[in-house]
C-alpha cells in the first residue's frame, strides 16, 4: 500500500486504471505458452498436490529424472503458478481499498482535494498545538499581573503581553475555524466523488478480475497437462521407476490415470481429508476428460480393428479409431489429438508414403507422435532404420502375439 500522497501525471478511467494495475500481471501472462489447439488439459486446482507428490518421489527415486526439456516445462509451470499467487495478492483487498489504489489515486481532481485536505489536517494539528501555547502563556501572563498593582509598570508589561498574546490566541482560533470548515467541504466534495464512480468501479473491477482468474487458471490446466505428461515421459525412462512400479504391482500405463488408481486405492475414502476426497472423485472425471485416443491406419480394416481392440485391453482410458489412409487421419488430426499412431504397411514404401502425409500437415506436432508400425516380420535391418529416419519409434512384427503386441504397445504410450 502507497502511504505517501502524489499527485498523478493524469487522471485515467475507470477501465485504464484498471488495466495499468493490472499491467505486469497481464505482461507475464501474454507471455505464457499457454496455447493448445487440442485443448488438452487437467484440473490443476485438483491434481495440484497429487502431481507435485509425483515428482518429489520420482525425483528421489532417479536423481537423473529432469533433463533440460522438462526444466523448460516446470518452469513455465512453476512461473504460472507463481503468477496466480500473485493475482491473488492484487484482488485480496477490501474493494473500499482497491477503489483507493486503483482508482483514486489515479485522478488529479480527487488526489488533490485528498492532498489539499491532508495539508490542512496537518496545519490544523500544528495550530492547536500554537493554541496550546498561547493559553498557557496567557495564565502565566495573567497569574503575573495578579502579583503587581494595577496601573504599575510591571502590572502593564504583564498586561500587554496578555493582550498580545489574545489577539494571537483569537486568530488561531479563527483559523482552526475556518480550516476546519474546509476541511468537511472537502471530505464532502470527495465522498460525492467516491459515489460518482464507486458503483462503476465495483462492476468493472469484478469483470476484470473473474476473466484474469479464468484466463490464468485456464493456463494452469493446460501447463499443468504438459507437467504431467513430462513427469511421466521421463518415468517411463527411468530404470529405478520401472521397478518401482514392479515392485508396488503397480499395472497399466506410465501415466497419472494409474497413478491415480493406486494413490486412490490406498485411501480410505472415509477418513480421506478434503482434498483427497476431490482427487477420489476427480478420478472418474479425469477417466473422460483424458482419453488417451489412438489413430489406427491399415488399409485391412479387420486387422485395423483387431489391434486397436488390443490396444483398448492395455487400459479404460484407450480409445481407438480406425482410419483406412494416412490422407483421411491427417484431415481428422486438425481437431482430434491423437498421440499414439499405429500404421500398418506390408511395405517399407507405403509406410514411409503415410509418415510423410502425416508429417506434411502437422509439421511441428508431427515430432511429438508415438509412431508405431506393424510390419512384415520379413522386415530387415535397413528396412527398420528407413522407417525411423521418418518417425517411426516402435515396432510390431505381424508374427507377434496379443500379449508381445501389449507389451510393445505399452512402450508407445
Amino acid at each position: 500500500m502507497e502511504d505517501k500522497l502524489e499527485l498523478p501525471e493524469s487522471s485515467l478511467s475507470i477501465d485504464e486504471s484498471i488495466e495499468h494495475y493490472f499491467k505486469h500481471v497481464l505482461t507475464k501472462m501474454s507471455s505464457l505458452d499457454n496455447k493448445d489447439k487440442f485443448n488438452r488439459k487437467i484440473n490443476f486446482s485438483i491434481m495440484k498436490q497429487f502431481l507435485f507428490t509425483a515428482y518429489n518421489n520420482f525425483r528421489e527415486m532417479d536423481a537423473t529424472f529432469e533433463d533440460k526439456e522438462f526444466k523448460e516445462v516446470k518452469n513455465q509451470f512453476l512461473g504460472a503458478i507463481a503468477l496466480k499467487g500473485d493475482i491473488e495478492k492484487r484482488i485480496f483487498h477490501a474493494m473500499e481499498v482497491l477503489f483507493d489504489i486503483v482508482f483514486l489515486r489515479k485522478q488529479i481532481a480527487y488526489m488533490q482535494m485528498k492532498i489539499d485536505c491532508e495539508n490542512l489536517k496537518t496545519e490544523l494539528e500544528n495550530f492547536r498545538g500554537e493554541l496550546g501555547s498561547l493559553t498557557s502563556q496567557m495564565e502565566e501572563a495573567k497569574a503575573q499581573m495578579k502579583k503587581y498593582k494595577p496601573g504599575s509598570d510591571s502590572f502593564k508589561q504583564y498586561e500587554s503581553d496578555w493582550k498580545r498574546l489574545n489577539g494571537k490566541h483569537v486568530d488561531k482560533v479563527h483559523k482552526i475555524r475556518e480550516g476546519t470548515d474546509k476541511v468537511v467541504e472537502l471530505d464532502e466534495k470527495m465522498e460525492e466523488f467516491k459515489s460518482e464512480y464507486y458503483d462503476g468501479f465495483c462492476s468493472v473491477f469484478k469483470d476484470k478480475t473473474e476473466e484474469i482468474k479464468k484466463d490464468i487458471d485456464s493456463a494452469l490446466d493446460i501447463l499443468a497437462y504438459r507437467f504431467d505428461k513430462q513427469i511421466w515421459r521421463r518415468a517411463k525412462r527411468s530404470k529405478q521407476i520401472r521397478e518401482y512400479y514392479q515392485q508396488s504391482g503397480i499395472r497399466g500405463l506410465f501415466s497419472s490415470k494409474t497413478y491415480l488408481e493406486y494413490f486412490v486405492g490406498n485411501l480410505d475414502e472415509k477418513s480421506a481429508g478434503t482434498t483427497n476426497k476431490k482427487i477420489i472423485k476427480y478420478l472418474s472425471e479425469f477417466n473422460k476428460e483424458n482419453k488417451t485416443m489412438v489413430a489406427v491406419v491399415f488399409q485391412n480394416r479387420e486387422i485395423g480393428d483387431r489391434i486397436g481392440t488390443i490396444a483398448k485391453e492395455l487400459d479404460s482410458s484407450i480409445a481407438y479409431e480406425y482410419f483406412p489412409t494416412a490422407a483421411n487421419l491427417a484431415s481428422k488430426y486438425k481437431n482430434t489429438y491423437f498421440p499414439v499412431v499405429i500404421v500398418g504397411a506390408f511395405e517399407l514404401r507405403g509406410a514411409i508414403i503415410y509418415a510423410s502425409q502425416l508429417q506434411k500437415v502437422l509439421n511441428e506436432d508431427y515430432k511429438d507422435l508415438s509412431m508405431v508400425l506393424y510390419h512384415p516380420a520379413s522386415f530387415t535391418t535397413r528396412d527398420f532404420i528407413k522407417a525411423a529416419e521418418v518417425g517411426y519409434r516402435y515396432f510390431i512384427p505381424d508374427s507377434s502375439g496379443k500379449e508381445k503386441i501389449k507389451s510393445i504397445m505399452l512402450e508407445a504410450f
